[in-house]
C-alpha cells in the first residue's frame, strides 16, 4: 500500500512531468486516481500541489495552442526536456499538439522543423543493430532502471526482441554490454557484498541514494539492505556511505542548484530532465521552483543545450 505524502506526490508530478504526461486535474484523475485522491488529501488544491513540485499551473491546464509559435515553443520544451518527439509518442503525451502541429504547419515533420528539430532524428527507428542494442542496455543501467527480463519487455518490449533476435538471448546481449546477467535477475540472493556493491554503483553513477528513491527505483535492493544490515541507513555506512549526506535536503538555493548541476557536468552524468527528474527528483523539482524552469536553471549553470543530448 502506497503511504502518499506531500513529498511523494510531488515525486509522482515530476515523474509525470519527465514523461510528458498531462498535469491537469482532469487528466490526472482519468489516468491515476490514487495520485488524484492523494492531491485531495495532502494539498488545498490541485494548483498548490503543482506549485509545491515547481510546475507553473497555467502551464498544465490542456490550453489548444492558438498560434504556430507556440507550437514550436512546446515542440521545443519537449526537446529540452529530453522527452520523446517522435509522432507516436507525442499522439498519446499531448494530442492537442500533435493536432495543432498538424492543423498549423500541414505535417507533424513540418513543425518539426519549424522548431528546428530533425524529423529523421525523432522517428523511432526499426532496424535494430548490435550497438544499439549494446546501447539501449548501458543507457538502462546509467539511469538505474531495472535490467531483469521482465521488467524489460513490460518497458520496451522492442529491445528485448531485438536482443534475443540479434544475440540469441537476452543473456546474451547484457553480456555484450558489458553487464552480468546475474546481477540484474530478480531471482538473485543478495547477500552483503551484493548490497554494498550496489549502493557503490548508484553512488558512482551519480543516483539518488535517499530511502525514498531507492524504494522507488530498486525495491529489491533496498529491502535487501534492510534485511541484511538491519536498517537501510547501516547499508549505507557499510558502503563507506554517510546516510546523512544523502539524505533529501530540503533548503534548496540557487547557488547550491548551479552547484549541483556543475557537478553532475563535471562526472560526465546525463544532464536532461527526463533523466534528472528520474535520478535526482529534488534537485530537479528545486530548480524548477528557483529558475522558473529546469532549462534556466541549466543555462545559469552555464550548461547549454548540447550538453542534454551527451
Amino acid at each position: 500500500m502506497n503511504r502518499w505524502d506531500q513529498d511523494k506526490i510531488v515525486a509522482a508530478l515530476l515523474d509525470r512531468k519527465a514523461r510528458g504526461l498531462a498535469l491537469n486535474s482532469r487528466a490526472i484523475r482519468k489516468s491515476d486516481q490514487p495520485l488524484c485522491g492523494a492531491i485531495r488529501k495532502h494539498f488545498p488544491s490541485h494548483d498548490a500541489a503543482l506549485l509545491a513540485a515547481g510546475i507553473d499551473p497555467a502551464s498544465a491546464r490542456k490550453v489548444f495552442p492558438r498560434d504556430a509559435a507556440k507550437v514550436v515553443s512546446a515542440l521545443r520544451a519537449r526537446r529540452d526536456a529530453g522527452l520523446a518527439l517522435n509522432g507516436g509518442t507525442v499522439i498519446k503525451a499531448d494530442p492537442r499538439l500533435y493536432s495543432a502541429a498538424y492543423k498549423k504547419f500541414g505535417s507533424y515533420a513540418a513543425a518539426l522543423s519549424a522548431a528546428g528539430i530533425d524529423p529523421e532524428t525523432v522517428r523511432m527507428k526499426t532496424k535494430w543493430d548490435k550497438a544499439r542494442i549494446t546501447a539501449a542496455l548501458r543507457d538502462r543501467q546509467a539511469r538505474g532502471l531495472a535490467l531483469n527480463g521482465g521488467t524489460v519487455v513490460k518497458a520496451d518490449s522492442r529491445l528485448y526482441s531485438a536482443a534475443y533476435k540479434e544475440f540469441g538471448s537476452y543473456a546474451a546481449a547484457l553480456s555484450a554490454a558489458g553487464i552480468d546477467p546475474e546481477t540484474v535477475s530478480t531471482r538473485a540472493r543478495w547477500d552483503k557484498a551484493r548490497i554494498v556493491a550496489a549502493l557503490r554503483d548508484r553512488r558512482a553513477r551519480g543516483l539518488a541514494l535517499n530511502g525514498g528513491a531507492v524504494v522507488k527505483a530498486d525495491p529489491r535492493l533496498y529491502s535487501a539492505a534492510y534485511k541484511q544490515f538491519g536498517s537501510y541507513a547501516a547499508a549505507l555506512r557499510a558502503a563507506g556511505i554517510d546516510p546523512e549526506a544523502v539524505r533529501v535536503k530540503t533548503r534548496w538555493n540557487k547557488a547550491r542548484i548551479v552547484a549541483a548541476l556543475g557537478d553532475r557536468q563535471a562526472r560526465g552524468l546525463a544532464l536532461n530532465g527526463a533523466t534528472v527528474v528520474k535520478a535526482d527528483a529534488a534537485l530537479y523539482g528545486a530548480a524548477s521552483r528557483h529558475f522558473g524552469s529546469y532549462p534556466a536553471a541549466l543555462r545559469a549553470a552555464g550548461i547549454g543545450p548540447g550538453a542534454l543530448h551527451t
